[in-house]
C-alpha cells in the first residue's frame, strides 16, 4: 500500500480556522482529506476546496456529515411516530413504518419534518368502512385525491 504524504500545511491551517480537525489525506480522492466531524466525532471525507469555500462564507457550523444527516432523519421520524426502514428509489423519500399501525409507506423527508403525512393504508380502510355504513363500496379513484367512485351494494 502506498504511503500517503502528511496533510498540506495550508489545509491544516484552514481546517484549524474552520474549527474542524484534519486527520489525514484521503486514500480515494487526490484532492480530498479526512476530517473529524465536530458534531458526531465521525470521520468526514471532504475536499479541501469545500472547507476553504465554507470558511470564506463564514459557514463553518454545519458540515455535510452522513452520520449527522441520518441521526437527524431518525430524530425527525421518531418525533413523527415513525421508524425508518430503508432508502427509497427517490432520494427525497425514505420508506417508513408507522409505529401505531405497523404499515409501511414511502414518504418524503420534508413531509416527515413538517409532519404533513398520513397512513394511506389506514385512510383507505377508514373510507371503505364509512362507505360500508352507507351501503356503498369503493370501486375506484375519483377525479382527484379527495374523491372516490362508489357503487351501491343493494342495487
Amino acid at each position: 500500500m502506498k504511503k500517503l504524504k502528511p496533510p498540506n500545511p495550508k489545509h491544516l491551517s484552514e481546517a484549524k480556522e474552520a474549527n474542524i480537525l484534519l486527520l489525514r489525506r484521503s486514500v480515494t480522492d487526490v484532492n480530498g482529506n479526512i476530517y473529524i466531524c465536530p458534531r458526531c466525532g465521525g470521520e468526514l471525507p471532504l475536499r479541501a476546496d469545500l472547507v476553504r469555500a465554507k470558511l470564506l462564507r463564514g459557514d463553518t457550523e454545519k458540515w455535510p456529515c452522513e452520520t449527522c444527516k441520518w441521526d437527524e432523519y431518525k430524530r425527525e421520524a421518531e418525533e413523527a411516530s415513525l421508524s425508518i426502514l430503508r432508502k427509497a428509489n427517490n432520494t427525497h423519500n425514505l420508506i417508513y413504518r408507522f409505529n401505531e399501525c405497523d404499515h409501511e409507506q414511502e414518504i418524503s423527508k420534508q413531509s416527515v419534518r413538517d409532519k404533513e403525512f398520513k397512513c394511506n393504508t389506514c385512510f383507505e380502510k377508514k373510507l371503505e368502512a364509512e362507505a360500508n355504513k352507507k351501503n356503498l363500496t369503493i370501486v375506484g379513484k375519483g377525479s382527484d385525491k379527495n374523491f372516490r367512485l362508489y357503487k351501491f351494494l343493494s342495487c
